[in-house]
C-alpha cells in the first residue's frame, strides 16, 4: 500500500507540473513558430506528450481510483474522491475541448485558434489543475504527519 500511495503522489505531482508547464510555456511560444513549420513541430511534440504526459495522467487516474477504496485511507477518502473528480474533469475536458483545437491548429494553424486554446487553459483547466494540486497536498501532509500510522 505504501508503494501505491508513493507512486500515486509522485506521478500525480509530476503530471500536474508537466501539464501546467506544457500549457503555460508551450502554448505561448507557438506564436513564434511559422505556420509552415507548425504541423511538423506539433506532430513531434504530440508524440512526446503521449509518453511523458498522457501516460502518467492515465496512470494517476487509475491509482486515484484504487486509493479511494483503500480501507486504511478512509479518513482521507473525501480528498481522494475530490481528486478523482478533478482529474477526470481535466482529462475529459482536454479530450473534448482542447484536443479538437490541437487538431485544428495542426491542420490549419491560425492565431485565433491558438488564443482560444490558451484562454480555455487559463480560465478552465488551469484553475482545476491548481485545485487538484491543493486537494492532494492536504492528504499528503496528513499522511506525512499522521500520529497513528494508517499505512
Amino acid at each position: 500500500m505504501k508503494f501505491s500511495i508513493t507512486l500515486y503522489f509522485a506521478i500525480l505531482f509530476y503530471s500536474i507540473g508537466a501539464l501546467t508547464i506544457e500549457n503555460d510555456v508551450n502554448y505561448n511560444t507557438w506564436k513564434f513558430i511559422s505556420s509552415e513549420n507548425f504541423a511538423e513541430y506539433h506532430k513531434h511534440l504530440e508524440s512526446l506528450l503521449k509518453f511523458f504526459m498522457f501516460t502518467p495522467l492515465g496512470l494517476s487516474l487509475i491509482l486515484n481510483v484504487i486509493l479511494v477504496f483503500y480501507k486504511n485511507l478512509k479518513p482521507l477518502r473525501i480528498y481522494f474522491l475530490v481528486s478523482l473528480i478533478l482529474l477526470a474533469f481535466i482529462i475529459t475536458y482536454s479530450l473534448i475541448i482542447q484536443v479538437p483545437l490541437h487538431i485544428e491548429l495542426e491542420s490549419n494553424y491560425n492565431e485565433n485558434t491558438l488564443n482560444e486554446l490558451i484562454k480555455n487553459h487559463k480560465t478552465i483547466r488551469l484553475p482545476a489543475t491548481i485545485l487538484l494540486f491543493v486537494v492532494n497536498i492536504i492528504p499528503l501532509y496528513k499522511l506525512l504527519n499522521y500520529k497513528k500510522h494508517i499505512i
